[in-house]
């Protein structure tokens, strides 16, 4: 096992003035020093672990240890840690850990153990080269008997509007028609043959995909299921997600409109959306790409 030690003072990052929402910014400069807000842009680096790499996420050693390239005390930032992941490129070096109360940086080859980890030793993980991205290709936030689903029981929990609903249903293949339950804030996906069961009722609003004013609502009114056929897209199991999704980019849309919704999950070979509450369940699967709901494409350095 490879053990590098000492203190990492020369870290790849600036550092820029804070404004008074704690936001780092850079921009050009006046003769008198004094920043050109014209110009400002946010700057997210390393040297801002919150904002750069995913907090209270570990990564396992393997049986063997072989996932792990190297260990070190005495590492005091998340910046540093990673330089030492560079630096460590030709033994394999891809991902970090570090922990932020004991000044520890472990250095490994994959994310194949990664884990949803909180203790009071507060743990960083982030890859070898810049921040990471808004979607993380090997992710996993979803498992199948686990309770922070916000799809199931064929329908999404916590849609606050049928027209929220109606933009669901746009990301979803089968999806013609959405019936939302107005006191519940459920939404229900529908395939075309719904249209022909409309019932009256009081509870709830109706309307066709991507609707967005109220000329397109049917008011007061449920789209049900006939005395032999389902024709709801979500499934009728207590834990699931949205199928016939087109891309990761979609489900992300998908979960920006579910109040509840903190993290998503895309299974790309079966072209689901998972909307979870947590990153509770995190592990490693190749076939998924996941994020989190309010991440968006930042400017870095």
């Amino acid at each position: 096992m490879k053990v590098f030690g000492g203190v990492f003072a020369a870290v790849s990052a600036q550092y820029y003035p804070t404004n008074q929402w704690g936001n780092q910014y850079q921009g050009s400069q006046n003769r008198w020093g004094q920043g050109m807000g014209s110009h400002l842009q946010e700057v997210v680096g390393p040297h801002i672990p919150e904002k750069c790499f995913m907090r209270d996420v570990d990564i396992d050693g393997n049986i063997w240890r072989s996932n792990v390239v190297a260990d070190a005390t005495r590492v005091y930032s998340a910046a540093a840690c990673q330089q030492s992941c560079k630096e460590f490129v030709n033994a394999g070096c891809e991902w970090f850990v570090w922990e932020r109360d004991s000044n520890e940086c472990t250095l490994y080859k994959d994310i194949e153990e990664i884990e949803h980890d909180v203790d009071s030793d507060v743990k960083f993980t982030g890859p070898r080269d810049g921040c990471l991205g808004c979607h993380l290709e090997g992710f996993d936030f979803y498992q199948r008997h686990g309770r922070n689903s916000l799809v199931g029981y064929q329908r999404i929990e916590t849609v606050q509007s049928v027209f929220e609903c109606a933009e669901i249903c746009e990301y979803a293949d089968e999806c013609e028609y959405v019936t939302f339950d107005k006191s519940r804030k459920f939404c229900y996906l529908k395939s075309p043959e719904a249209r022909r069961y409309q019932e009256s009722n009081p509870d709830f609003d109706s309307a066709e995909s991507g609707c967005s004013n109220s000329y397109c609502v049917m008011m007061n009114s449920e789209l049900t299921d006939s005395m032999w056929s389902n024709f709801d897209v979500v499934t009728r199991a207590p834990n699931g997600g949205v199928e016939g999704v087109r891309s990761d980019d979609d489900c992300h849309r998908i979960c920006r409109n579910v109040m509840d919704c903190e993290f998503w999950t895309y299974d790309t070979d079966d072209r689901i959306c998972y909307l979870l509450k947590n990153a509770d369940m995190l592990e490693y699967s190749s076939d998924k790409i996941s994020g989190k709901k309010d991440c968006i494409v930042r400017h870095g350095h």
